[in-house]
């Protein structure tokens, strides 16, 4: 029976047939061509489309493909360098207990978690989903030396495979694994060989795999042998031996999972990649048109069966034609034909074309893209730097306040249980404040705002405060007011003081003239 068939809380790590059949599962072609495609995006990301732009082109022009001028503009890069703002500054974290929030504030910044934080954030709006592992890594435990560290990993759809309750969605299962040579094709040289030092994310063993399976109660380090194929048909013979086997101290899995909807499956794939990819082929097309239109193509003519040698073509070359010295016989003649592209009606279409990849990513551009190709660039950039996406990370951090930093912080709650420090027993509930960010205008006009509001009686007097510190509660906004006023009050008295006191000594001056 598939492991699909199997109810997610009834499945036994510590039974070798029940992790065959998830194996079977992972190695299946469906769930690689969700790591496939996942992979290839975030290739693209780091910077390595090229390669999948150059394959593009020579599957549909397999015979001149060496000759095109590649593009390569980074579109995923664009565009998450735009949305992945939700950790541009830390949040304020927060427990019930003021000691408490200090450690962990402490541990937070030690290990380094808002790094992990933010990659987490620029997955989730590439991907739609991510999965944050924490995990307490202690190398030196068998030399007696017992300082380990929090390491947390914000994992990429590649790296990892979840089994979930068939109806609520809730992760039961989290394994832990890496895409084999089949999926990281394209990214470097690989040659399937784990080796000591560190090498390629894209070199993993073809024939060994290691995988560590957790549930709620156990985990276990299984090595999986496969004799031929991928290993994803129960023909095929794959050997389950245990490394390590043992009860999950956290009693409960070691990461915490957010997707963009609810769906108990894993969320429509992103075509971002193929869309970049795509993009990038049109502007190779016209990058390409416009170097021939440089250059032209040579055109020989000559008698039937004339033979020449051979044959020069570049900017400033000089040929030599043979001519057949029979008398009927017509001239060797040679020319130049100018290719005239319409490179304008190109671009207007690649600029039609990424003005879309970014409304479907919710980056609503407030301008057009206008200029020529020598103004494309700086056009792109600047139509992407005004765009207005602060709805989109404001949306983030809400989900990421109650599922990425409730669910790691009851992992890191749990680890430290564990280790028999009870500092956070009874924190129940991380609250977490993202900063607001600051409007972009200047000072001047911020103060003239809240003049014209405040004398059409718009504002209440708290409210100017919120405008000048959008991080200020309406609490902390009413406080400032009333410290405010009541250091106002203090300065007229202590005018009214002065006044006073300068008409007692002019009385006293007039009634001793008189």
């Amino acid at each position: 029976m598939p492991v699909s068939q199997l109810p997610a809380r009834e499945i036994d790590l510590n039974s070798a047939d029940h992790v065959k059949r998830i194996v079977l599962e992972i190695e299946s072609e469906q769930n690689r061509r969700r790591k496939r495609n996942a992979w290839v995006l975030n290739q693209c990301l780091e910077g390595n489309q090229r390669e999948y732009v150059k394959k593009e082109l020579q599957r549909i022009y397999p015979e001149t493909y060496s000759k095109f001028s590649i593009g390569d503009i980074n579109i995923p890069r664009k565009i998450d360098l735009k949305l992945s703002k939700a950790y541009k500054n830390p949040p304020i974290r927060k427990l019930s207990n003021e000691q408490a929030t200090e450690g962990l504030n402490e541990d937070y910044n030690k290990y380094h978690f808002d790094r992990a934080f933010k990659e987490a954030d620029s997955i989730f709006n590439l991907h739609k989903y991510v999965a944050l592992w924490l995990t307490w890594q202690n190398p030196d435990a068998k030399l007696g030396i017992e300082e380990g560290q929090y390491i947390l990993h914000a994992l990429k759809p590649y790296e990892y495979d979840l089994i979930r309750d068939q109806v609520t969605g809730e992760p039961i299962i989290f394994i832990q694994s890496h895409a084999d040579t089949e999926i990281t094709r394209l990214a470097g040289r690989s040659d399937g060989i784990e080796q000591t030092i560190s090498e390629s994310q894209s070199d993993r063993s073809a024939q060994t795999r290691i995988y560590y399976l957790w549930n709620a109660t156990q985990y276990v380090e299984v090595v999986v042998k496969k004799a031929e194929g991928h290993g994803n048909e129960e023909k095929e013979l794959i050997t389950i031996n245990y490394i390590d086997r043992k009860p999950n101290a956290l009693g409960r899995i070691p990461i915490t999972y957010l997707q963009a909807d609810s769906s108990v499956d894993y969320p429509v794939a992103s075509n971002l990649a193929a869309q970049s990819i795509d993009w990038n082929l049109g502007l190779s097309n016209l990058k390409t048109s416009s170097s021939a239109q440089g250059h032209g193509q040579l055109v020989i003519t000559h008698p039937e069966g004339q033979k020449y040698n051979q044959v020069h073509m570049g900017m400033h070359t000089a040929i030599t034609l043979p001519q057949s010295k029979k008398p009927d016989a017509p001239p060797t003649d040679a020319k130049y034909i100018s290719a005239s592209p319409d490179l304008a009606g190109q671009l207007d279409v690649l600029k039609f074309d990424v003005m879309n990849i970014l409304d479907d990513y919710g980056i609503k551009a407030k301008g057009s893209l206008e200029g020529g190709a020598d103004k494309f660039s700086s056009g792109f950039d600047r139509l992407l730097s005004e765009a207005d996406v602060q709805d989109i990370v404001e949306d983030n951090q809400n989900l990421y306040s109650f599922t990425l930093e409730q669910g790691t912080f009851s992992i890191y709650s749990a680890y430290e249980e564990a280790m028999a420090n009870f500092s956070y027993r009874g924190e129940e509930e991380l609250a977490v404040t993202f900063e607001k960010p600051k409007v972009m205008i200047s000072d001047k006009e911020t103060l003239e705002n809240i003049e014209k509001r405040d004398q059409l009686g718009l504002i209440l007097p708290h409210e100017k405060h919120l405008i000048i510190n959008p991080n200020l509660t309406a609490e902390q906004a009413k406080e400032r007011e009333e410290e405010i006023q009541a250091i106002k009050a203090e300065r007229m008295a202590a005018m009214a003081d002065m006044f006073e006191s300068d008409n007692d000594d002019e009385d006293d001056e007039g009634g001793q003239n008189a």
